[in-house]
């Protein structure tokens, strides 16, 4: 049985992933919601809870398997919690400022400088400190997914080309159009250096990819995907192979290296499908946010029984992990990307 106080680091943990305040770019997200809004179909606090139960049922379930698989995939073999990324004081097996592999203190493994401009995508000019190793557009865009409509103002750096290509699909072998420049296809490109792993982190991403149709929707989840990474990396050390995936893959990974296991990681997927929004709920209609979080807790039991699910199917394969479909929400997320003005990314 485990010590108490590890019991207790790890639901810490969990809460810091989970918190809505992490500086990971979900808060420009809606989630569908305010195209929802805009049409007419939510208007009130009865059409929210509706709204968010049948998120739950479809892209809660979904995310909740992915981040599961992804998180046993990624998860070191002794099962121990990862350092630090700055190895701070307390970091199993290492130092006080003991930090990156090549032992460059304080440096992050994407290369990004540490503080919160390199979590919220404001990187320095010049190409100084705070610039990603990816070569990321400096700028809140970069990793919000508030990216310009039309795919021109806001695209990536590293050669994601503007138009259906620049969702960060997976690109088949050879090259072929779709391809980013950067070789995404989630990862970073090449043979993955530690086989099984990263292969299977790899077939998860592409396995996002195919159950998400929307291109609209592909690129917001591989924007908040980076964002996330960036944002595990300025805590934990995640593995910096992993580039551009979707953001339950990335959110696996990032539980794994926080030393959080695929439940907790499962749980953390199906709640963040509805906490945002639920959040964005309150800016858009003006809803009493004491009977929204309300809301968020009736459905904490569902959270939970779809974490149940995810983990015992986490070692499945990829075909038959949960491919449920939200037909009005992609074709929402498409509308929603043609506007000029909007409050949220997507």
């Amino acid at each position: 049985m485990p010590e108490p106080a590890a019991a207790v680091t790890g639901l810490a943990t969990l809460l810091v992933l989970a918190d809505g305040r992490l500086p990971a770019g979900g808060h420009a997200h809606s989630g569908g919601l305010e195209a929802a809004v805009t049409s007419g179909r939510l208007r009130d606090l009865a059409g929210l809870a509706a709204f968010l139960h049948g998120r739950l049922a479809g892209t809660g379930r979904v995310a909740a398997a992915f981040a599961a698989a992804a998180c046993a995939a990624a998860r070191p073999v002794d099962d121990t919690v990862r350092k630090p990324a700055h190895g701070g004081a307390g970091s199993s097996g290492g130092t006080p400022g003991d930090a990156s592999a090549d032992g460059a203190s304080g440096d992050r493994a994407d290369g990004g400088a540490s503080g919160y401009d390199a979590d919220s995508g404001a990187d320095s000019p010049g190409g100084t400190a705070g610039d990603r190793a990816d070569g990321g557009a400096s700028g809140y865009d970069a990793d919000s997914g508030a990216d310009s409509p039309a795919g021109t103002a806001g695209d990536r750096a590293d050669g994601g080309a503007s138009g259906y290509d620049a969702d960060g699909r997976a690109g088949s072998p050879g090259g072929v159009a779709g391809d980013r420049a950067d070789g995404g296809a989630g990862l970073s490109g090449g043979v993955p250096s530690d086989g099984g792993a990263r292969s299977r982190i790899d077939a998860l991403d592409q396995g996002m990819d195919a159950r998400t149709p929307s291109p609209a929707l592909r690129r917001a989840s591989r924007a908040q995907g980076r964002a996330l990474l960036r944002a595990g990396r300025a805590m934990w050390r995640v593995d910096p192979a992993i580039r551009n995936p979707h953001h339950p893959v990335a959110l696996g990974v990032v539980a794994a290296a926080a030393g959080l296991s695929p439940a907790e990681a499962a749980v953390a997927g199906a709640y963040g499908t509805i906490s945002g929004p639920a959040s964005a709920a309150v800016r858009l209609l003006g809803l009493d946010p004491y009977a929204v979080h309300a809301l968020l807790a009736e459905l904490a039991g569902v959270c939970d029984r779809l974490a149940a699910l995810a983990v015992a199917g986490a070692d499945d394969p990829v075909d038959r992990l949960p491919a449920d479909s939200t037909p009005l929400l992609e074709i929402g997320a498409e509308v929603h990307a043609s506007w000029e003005v909007r409050l949220f990314a997507s």
